[in-house]
């Protein structure tokens, strides 16, 4: 019996989280490491105390979620039915799109509902990724996966790049 290729996804954001979650529905052995302490990358809800008690709560990043193919209309459905997203507006004005939809908890929530389930590493940062032997030795600032199969990188470009060995890349 053949085991799972073994991949990690460096980046907890939106399209990291829902590569591994594809992955993982395929049937591979999937590791996220993200450098943050929390998911979300992007999608990132702050909470700021307020003097009088209680608390401001703004996202930083996405600020609204609209259905734009039927692949995300699905799971923006999924999402209400399980109370992470609410409707808002059919539309707004100025933008294209629509339907709209509000996050009550913030945006992080929705990374956070996609990521259960997952094997997550937060506070991981890359140390290093080099080739070897068809995969990839890993060197992670916490305990984690030594060796894999196969590395999706979800950081921003600049980020992604320099993560990579020299000449891991063609010209």
């Amino acid at each position: 019996m053949r085991t799972a290729a073994r991949v990690l996804v460096v980046g907890a954001g939106m399209a990291g989280v829902t590569a591994a979650r594809e992955l993982a529905r395929r049937g591979f052995a999937v590791t996220v490491a993200d450098k943050s302490p929390r998911v979300g990358g992007r999608m990132a809800t702050r909470r700021v105390p307020l003097n009088e008690g209680g608390e401001a709560v703004f996202d930083h990043g996405c600020q609204r979620l609209s259905a734009t193919t039927e692949q995300v209309r699905r799971l923006l459905a999924d999402l209400c039915e399980a109370g992470v997203l609410r409707p808002w507006a059919d539309r707004l004005p100025g933008l294209d799109g629509g339907p709209y939809f509000a996050v009550p908890a913030g945006m992080r929530a929705v990374v956070e509902h996609l990521a259960a389930g997952l094997d997550v590493l937060p506070g991981a940062r890359v140390l290093r990724l080099d080739p070897a032997d068809g995969g990839w030795q890993v060197g992670l600032s916490v305990p984690g996966p030594e060796a894999v199969d196969a590395v999706v990188l979800t950081p921003p470009v600049p980020q992604a790049l320099d993560l990579l060995p020299p000449g891991a890349l063609p010209d």
